[in-house]
């Protein structure tokens, strides 16, 4: 048998293995969101679980909305910000993390002019108090591309790490209507 068959046996049986076993605990709580609610996202200290969502407030704005759980029970519904100007699909929506320093990050996506799929990534934390900051554009290229897709964690006490699909360099060219990938074994 060779390596790559060798591995792919392994891989099988770690899998099989896996999906026969039953989780330790398991914990029913409610859902904090409104009705109608969308994109919920989960983050985890270790210590306290963190909700973020989306809700449609009248067709024509959107709020990210989150809420905290710990000794089973959620806190209040918090709004860090009300826009009419986000782009938000299933694939790239806002989302919240934090740590339990403290620190609590969000982020999400405004439209531009230029395009479609033009768009910045907005960053905000916010204080013990639950005051949020004014959003923060982390590229500085301006033009009217892709910008999203972003993933953060904390980094330390005061300080969180971002990572994001940056289009900067797709400005002015058109791109194919569609691309076929062919993978053969």
């Amino acid at each position: 048998m060779n390596n790559s068959k060798l591995i792919f046996v392994l891989v099988l049986a770690v899998i099989v293995v896996g999906c026969n076993s039953t989780p330790e605990s398991s914990t029913e709580f409610s859902n904090p969101a409104a009705e109608n609610s969308v994109y919920p996202y989960l983050y985890s200290t270790g210590d306290q679980l963190y909700m973020s969502w989306i809700t449609n407030n009248d067709n024509q704005t959107h709020s990210l909305n989150y809420a905290s759980y710990s000794n089973n029970n959620w806190s209040s519904t918090k709004t860090v910000t009300t826009d009419s100007t986000w782009f938000v699909n299933w694939a790239d929506f806002p989302s919240i993390i934090a740590d339990d320093s403290g620190l609590v990050a969000a982020h999400w996506l405004n439209k531009k002019p230029g395009g479609p799929y033009a768009y910045d990534v907005n960053i905000s934390t916010a204080d013990r108090s639950g005051n949020w900051s004014k959003a923060l554009v982390p590229h500085n290229d301006g033009t009217p591309t892709e910008h999203g897709f972003v993933s953060m964690v904390p980094w330390d006490n005061q300080t969180i790490l971002a990572v994001w699909l940056d289009g900067r360099k797709t400005d002015g060219r058109s791109l194919p209507k569609s691309i076929i990938i062919w993978i053969t074994p």
